[in-house]
């Protein structure tokens, strides 16, 4: 059956199926043996990467870390070979996550940088990088071939190139389309307030439930994505007044919490969590940055090699010395580089050798802090460093923090550039953008970010109340 067929919460389910059939986090070899719907490539080009998919899923990283301890050099030489073999070219990053057997991060976890890996592989070392008439020319043949404004759904399917790429060259998705002189979709992504009231019939509390599940319990299924922005589960949750189960992020009171329980902690069990509280850096490069990073110890600007980003662009952002507040309104000092200055005295470099031991630090603040009873909760019963806590805790993810960070920018009216550089969405390939920040705070917060011109349908799900704004032009 053509993979076209099968939805977007139809993969999601099945990748759940799979992950509670194999031992640790699902690779593509693992779906490919046991899914029931498309082939990794397909998962790969619906969600952007492999690893998107899973986070999407709610497929926690824990396990994929003992799998890849296993891998050695070797392993990536053969395997980088062997897809230079089936796609005739030395592969791009972006091709071996969707033909490779092994992520990136393995890669260069192992080899330090992606082109030391493909230098060991005897394979050339190019930029791939597409120029921006190239990626317009691409979208207008794409709107030709469909004879319709493409989304960014389809785009991944019929493209050259990958949606995140024009949202990385342009800005945002709409910018692209702007650029290639392609009329947009003003209308067709408004949410119905039918569906979006029958996502919150079918929610249990105020935390929506996963794609597949409401696919089984709602009236609409899989078409509540198809009328939402781009086809967007997350946006079509926080659309309805509900809190969705990915990249939640923390409430002001909570996020308050949440920082005052970090400073609690000494600087080696702070760190992890402190930088993904005040960058947009993902836990894979956190354990990766060394002294090498920092421009100029005296001013807090580091700089990730290209090797560590998904655009091949060196990342060049200031540590944020201050942050504000949301819950008291005051502007506290981050601590975060007189941290990184203990760390790397200390130790030379970032302490830990997985991201999952970030990820359980993330997780142990949220344990100290007085998270709000809403945050969805789980069980930790593998863990033996969790025995000593209850078994139930708020769960909270490193996504979670990362959108915390880019609403808590966007809530200080910070323009969409510098959001977007501090977040790394114009480096890293992201299910996000920008628009959710503003469409979560309009929502929550009833506050309307400068650039941001408000569309579509809202809900309050206490009192059903629905407010649909049509966009200029519409």
């Amino acid at each position: 059956m053509p993979s076209k067929e099968y939805t977007d919460e139809d993969i999601l389910s099945d990748l759940n199926e799979v992950n509670s059939i194999v031992d640790g986090r699902p690779k593509r070899d693992d779906f490919r043996e046991h899914g029931s719907t498309c082939s990794p490539n397909t998962v790969v080009r619906r969600f952007g990467g492999w690893g998107d998919a899973l986070d999407e899923a709610g497929i926690d990283y824990e396990s994929i870390y003992s799998r890849s301890d296993t891998v050695t050099r070797s392993d990536i030489i053969d395997d980088l070979q062997r897809v230079a073999a089936d796609i005739e070219e030395s592969p791009t990053r972006k091709q071996y996550c969707e033909y490779g057997n092994h992520s990136t991060a393995t890669v260069v976890d192992r080899f330090e940088c992606w082109n030391d890996a493909k230098e060991a592989a005897s394979l050339p070392i190019y930029n791939a990088r597409k120029s921006r008439t190239e990626l317009i020319d691409d979208l207008k043949r794409v709107k030709s071939d469909l004879d319709k404004t493409p989304t960014q759904t389809e785009y991944q399917e019929h493209g050259e190139n990958s949606a995140a790429a024009i949202r990385t060259e342009f800005g945002c998705w709409t910018n692209g389309l702007r650029a290639a002189d392609i009329e947009l979709n003003q209308r067709g992504w408004i949410p119905e307030a039918e569906m979006l009231i029958d996502l919150i019939d079918v929610t249990d509390g105020n935390i929506a439930p996963p794609p597949n599940e409401y696919r089984k319990e709602g009236r609409f299924g899989g078409h509540l994505e198809k009328k939402t922005a781009e086809g967007r589960y997350w946006e079509a949750c926080v659309r309805a007044g509900l809190r969705p189960r990915t990249r939640c992020p923390l409430t002001p009171s909570s996020l308050d919490s949440y920082f005052r329980a970090i400073e609690e902690l000494n600087q080696y069990d702070s760190i992890g969590p402190r930088l993904m509280l005040f960058t947009g850096l993902d836990s894979y490069i956190i354990k990766n940055i060394s002294p090498d990073w920092m421009l100029d110890r005296d001013d807090p600007i580091i700089r990730v090699p290209q090797e560590q980003t998904d655009t091949g662009d060196p990342w060049v952002f200031r540590i944020p010395e201050v942050w504000v507040n949301p819950h008291t309104g005051e502007t506290i000092d981050t601590n975060l580089p007189e941290s990184l200055d203990w760390i790397f005295a200390r130790y030379g470099e970032i302490p830990f050798e997985k991201g999952a031991q970030i990820t359980h630090k993330v997780r142990y603040v949220a344990s100290e802090a007085d998270i709000d009873v809403e945050r969805r909760r789980k069980e930790y019963p593998r863990y033996t460093d969790w025995e000593k806590y209850e078994s139930e805790l708020p769960v909270v993810r490193p996504p979670d923090l990362r959108t915390t960070y880019g609403i808590n920018l966007a809530r200080q009216n910070v323009d969409i550039d510098t959001i977007q550089h501090r977040i790394g969405l114009n480096r890293m390939n992201r299910l996000e953008q920008v628009s959710d920040y503003f469409v979560w705070l309009y929502q929550f917060e009833d506050h309307c970010h400068p650039d941001y011109e408000p569309s579509g349908t809202y809900i309050n799900p206490d009192t059903r109340d629905i407010e649909t704004i049509e966009s200029e032009g519409s």
